[in-house]
């Protein structure tokens, strides 16, 4: 599960970097390789792709993918609002049901990937090897 939580994280790094890349390219294309955000865009998204299948090689899909989906906006939203200065508009309701849907999505990851674990502890999903074959075909099953 670390490593899905370093794949969303790099991949939210990724989309706060895309914003810098086209503002550069909106004033001034030739300038985009001396900038080092385009080197920094090039890392985050290259690695954060690298980890991303790292991710789901490592572990089951249950675990991984929900904690990647909840690592990149939220890692993209902390960044757009602490580093680019991005806001929220919500009123105390907006503010309560934001709240509450990101515990809820939180929650739910790691409830997955607990219960994934539990699966993985108990043995299940592994192959069964059969201790004996019958010695008649099945009906209908031709030899």
């Amino acid at each position: 599960m670390l490593l899905a939580v370093v794949a969303g994280s790099l991949l939210g790094v990724f989309a706060v970097l895309t914003k810098g890349i086209v503002d550069v390219i909106e004033h001034d294309a030739g300038h985009l390789l001396r900038t080092p955000e385009f080197y920094a865009w090039v890392f985050a998204g290259v690695a954060g792709m690298i980890y991303h299948q790292s991710a789901y090689r490592a572990g089951a899909l249950t675990a991984s993918f929900p904690t990647i989906i909840v690592a990149k906006p939220l890692v993209g939203g902390v960044l757009g609002v602490t580093v680019l200065g991005e806001t929220l508009r919500a009123d105390g309701t907006g503010w309560l049901v934001l709240a509450m849907g990101a515990a809820l999505v939180m929650v739910a990851t790691v409830a997955l990937a607990r219960g994934e674990a539990a699966t993985v502890g108990a043995g299940a999903g592994r192959d069964v090897r059969i201790a004996e074959r019958p010695a008649v075909p099945s009906p209908g099953v031709s030899a």
